[in-house]
């Protein structure tokens, strides 16, 4: 293996290394990839080649989670990989039904009413927070008291759901993606690493297993001389920079020149301790004499960023009052999980009905489906044994080529016993999804054969909300209050487009 690795500013040198990659991919386009360390970043820098006309194999310049998607995606074609949406639907499930954890999460729910009661949006998502963290640092949970015995409980819950349904979350992808790598499973050529800073353990382990397989890696390293921030190579970084004395200024030190428009500046390892840090910066402002309405927070991504001070913001104090905010885009309705469940549903239909559209929308409790219900699981399966990518054509009409070839091969002379007692099962799984299938778009395509007016549009869908039992789904109890809260303002929202 072949390693150069190189030292510089944050941000200096990408499109030198983007150079460099394109020179090597255009001779080896499959085999030589650029991973960056954020999403943002490998966008631009797609857009940027498109915008030039460059070729490029969009899925070769992509991010580490991106990358150990795509891993496992090739060397284990039965598992399947879970969406954010998927693991929380799955973490509450569970949690409901865990009389320790019901209680924990909801202490004013009566002991004997515990399982089956909803533990709350918010109560599920710190739960997945912290399961998420403990396994992309490689930690585990410590023991002690009743309450960690309840999140145990749990934790050993869900994992052996994924292994039964073989399934795999954020962290288990990284797991096995390092795994695949390892091995061989997946060969790698070339990798051009570029501004990965501070990975979790999991990442860590990913990130060796790529520089020990890979038969050359070229790597960015972002540094600079402070050890606050930057950990201590044995390696000398490159003493010139020409990154201008702003961004020494700004990664060299803390404490930045008066005479620069910026008076602080902080490193916070997430968003919930960057927001916890401006919360903390605002109450002491307020209680300076700052009047609230003076202070902004402003970000990029505002909807993510209001959903997060929605859930820390109280918790922060301003003269025995709770720290308010008011965001410049409300709450966004589609941030409530039954809300998404209305907006799979849309996308589904006007999204040409892609594999990981269809999962996602099987996967939530708040449709009941009956008879046409479909098991993620079984959707992966067909969709990967018969090669479906998306639309209606592809889900009715492969898995009949692929039953076809089924039944040729139980056909063919000295077919062991077993082996066409196998092929006998996989043609009866066949046809009971291909029936459900035919069900589910005959409902789906109500909405979507053909051009309606908005009043129209939304007496459809009311319609077929109402024959999938939307809300209440096959819950088996009283809609959480959020959720309630949610569903009755879209409705308001739908009166308004039909009367408009």
């Amino acid at each position: 293996m072949a390693a150069t690795i190189r030292y510089g500013l944050p941000g200096t040198a990408l499109d030198a290394y983007t150079a460099e990659y394109l020179a090597e991919s255009c001779d080896h386009p499959v085999g030589v990839w650029m991973i960056l360390p954020v999403n943002r970043l490998a966008e631009a820098v797609k857009q940027d080649m498109a915008a030039r006309n460059i070729p490029f194999i969009p899925s070769r310049i992509t991010t580490l989670s991106a990358f150990a998607e795509t891993v496992v995606t090739a060397a284990y074609p039965g598992v399947r990989i879970l969406s954010p949406v998927e693991q929380k639907l799955i973490f509450s499930r569970i949690a409901e039904n865990t009389p320790g954890m019901c209680r924990l999460l909801s202490p004013k729910v009566d002991p004997a009413d515990a399982p089956g009661k909803s533990v709350g949006f918010a109560s599920v998502e710190y739960l997945v927070t912290l399961y998420n963290t403990l396994r992309f640092r490689n930690a585990v949970l410590p023991q002690g008291n009743d309450r960690l015995a309840a999140l145990a409980s749990v934790f050993t819950a869900y994992e052996s759901f994924c292994d039964t349904e073989q399934t795999a979350d954020a962290p288990a992808v990284l797991r096995l993606a390092a795994a695949a790598v390892r091995s061989g499973r997946f060969p790698l050529q070339s990798v051009y690493l570029y501004g990965i800073f501070s990975p979790k353990e999991r990442e860590t382990e990913l990130l060796d297993a790529v520089r020990t397989a890979a038969d050359r890696i070229l790597e960015f390293v972002p540094y600079a001389a402070n050890d606050k921030i930057f950990p201590p190579h044995d390696d000398i970084p490159p003493a010139g920079n020409s990154a201008g004395e702003f961004a020494e200024s700004v990664f060299q030190r803390l404490s930045v020149s008066p005479d620069l428009p910026i008076k602080k500046i902080g490193v916070f390892p997430d968003r919930t301790a960057e927001l916890s840090a401006i919360a903390e910066e605002i109450c002491g402002l307020i209680e300076n004499g700052v009047q609230p309405g003076d202070i902004a927070v402003l970000t990029p991504e505002v909807p993510l960023y209001a959903e997060l001070a929605g859930e820390l913001f109280p918790d922060f104090s301003v003269n025995g009052q709770p720290l308010e905010f008011t965001s410049s885009i409300g709450h966004p309705l589609f941030r409530s999980r039954s809300i998404a469940a209305v907006f799979s549903l849309l996308k589904t239909i006007l999204g040409n009905c892609t594999v990981p559209d269809m999962t996602t929308l099987f996967s939530y409790p708040y449709f009941f489906w009956g008879e046409r219900y479909i098991p993620p699981r079984d959707l992966t399966w067909i969709s990967r044994c018969a090669g479906i990518t998306g639309g209606r054509w592809q889900w009715l009409e492969y898995p009949k080529h692929l039953r076809a070839r089924f039944v040729s091969d139980m056909d063919a002379p000295g077919i062991p016993a077993p082996e066409k007692a196998e092929l006998a099962a996989k043609v009866q799984r066949i046809d009971t999804l291909l029936k459900k299938l035919e069900d589910v778009f005959s409902l789906l395509d109500r909405l979507g054969r053909k051009k309606r007016s908005a009043s129209e549009f939304v007496a459809v869908l009311r319609r077929i909300l109402a024959e999938l039992g939307y809300p209440q789904g096959h819950l088996g109890r009283r809609l959480p209050p959020e959720d309630a809260a949610a569903v009755e303002r879209f409705s308001l929202v739908l009166a308004d487009i039909d009367a408009a």
